[in-house]
C-alpha cells in the first residue's frame, strides 16, 4: 500500500525520555480500547507500537533504539459499526 501524498505527517521532536514513544503508545491502546469514541482504527503494520504500549501499560521491556531518527508509519482507518 503506497503513502498518500496529501496524508497529513506529524513529526514529535524532543529529548529522550520526554514521552515521545509513550504517546504513540497511547494512541495504539486508545485504538485498541477506544475505537469507536476515537473514530478510527489505528494501523501499525511494523508491529512496534505494539511493543511500546506494553512496555506504557505492562511494564514490559523496552529497549530505546539510541539513535536520533526513529520513523513510525502509523494509519488511521475511520471506525466502522457493522458495514457502514
Amino acid at each position: 500500500m503506497s503513502l498518500d501524498p496529501d496524508a497529513p505527517r506529524i513529526l514529535l521532536f524532543g529529548h529522550p525520555g520526554s514521552g515521545k514513544s509513550s504517546l504513540l503508545g497511547a494512541l495504539f491502546q486508545a485504538g485498541e480500547t477506544q475505537g469507536e469514541t476515537l473514530g478510527a482504527e489505528v494501523i501499525d503494520a511494523s508491529g512496534r507500537l505494539q511493543l511500546i504500549r506494553n512496555h506504557v501499560y505492562a511494564g514490559a521491556e523496552f529497549h530505546n533504539t539510541h539513535t536520533e531518527l526513529v520513523t513510525f508509519e502509523v494509519r488511521l482507518r475511520p471506525w466502522q459499526v457493522g458495514s457502514r
